[in-house]
Parts: structure tokens; C-alpha cells; sequence
């Protein structure tokens, strides 16, 4: 299919139109954004790891029932994430497919990383 301008909303030789390109959030690099919000919920679950125990403490429970509590919070937590693993996976084959062709390759290679 060849274009007849280099128009974002341009029309193709056999009447198709094609697709705006999709504008980059800020101007900033997919790969930043995806390490920004990994970052971001790795100091959340830190930080709920330590201030709930804090908190529930406080309110006067013993250091038994807060290691119960604790426990099972980050057990159903480990059982979420491996029950999002399909629907996980489905989300970083649609961040590679939706990438920019020239970084497909820099996107497959950071996801395998952030696998391992």
C-alpha cells in the first residue's frame, strides 16, 4: 500500500485511511514510563510491608496477630500475582505489539529481563 501524502490522517492508494500516530506520553521513552510505575508499586508494597505492622501494632494488637495478618496479606498478594500471570503476560505482548518498530527489539529484551 503506498500513501498518497505523509499526512497523519493520509488516505491510501486503494482508498483506506490510515491511523494517526499514537502520541508519545510527555515525550518520554516507553521503557521509562514501564520502570517509573514498576518503581512506583515496589515502593508501595515496601511501604505497606512496613507501615501496616506499625499501624496494626498501634491499634494494640499482639505481635502474633500481626504476624498472621501479615503473613496472609502477602501470601494472597504471591497468590494474585501468579493468578495474573496469563492476564500479565497478554499486557506485555500488547505493550511489544504497540511499541515503536525501531524499539520492539530494546521492549523484548527489558521485559525478559523484568521476568527473570
Amino acid at each position: 500500500m503506498t500513501t498518497t501524502n505523509s499526512h497523519p490522517d493520509s488516505v491510501t492508494a486503494e482508498g483506506e485511511q490510515t491511523p494517526a500516530p499514537r502520541p508519545r506520553l510527555s515525550g518520554l521513552h516507553p521503557t521509562t514510563c514501564l520502570l517509573a510505575a514498576r518503581g512506583l508499586r515496589d515502593f508501595g508494597d515496601g511501604f505497606v510491608a512496613v507501615l501496616l505492622p506499625a499501624y496494626l501494632l498501634a491499634l494494640g494488637m499482639t505481635p502474633l496477630e500481626v504476624g498472621v495478618i501479615v503473613t496472609v496479606s502477602l501470601l494472597g498478594s504471591a497468590f494474585l500475582t501468579i493468578g495474573a500471570g496469563p492476564a500479565g503476560l497478554t499486557a506485555l505482548t500488547l505493550l511489544i505489539a504497540g511499541s515503536a518498530p525501531s524499539s520492539k527489539d530494546l521492549m523484548i529484551r527489558l521485559i525478559v529481563n523484568l521476568l527473570r
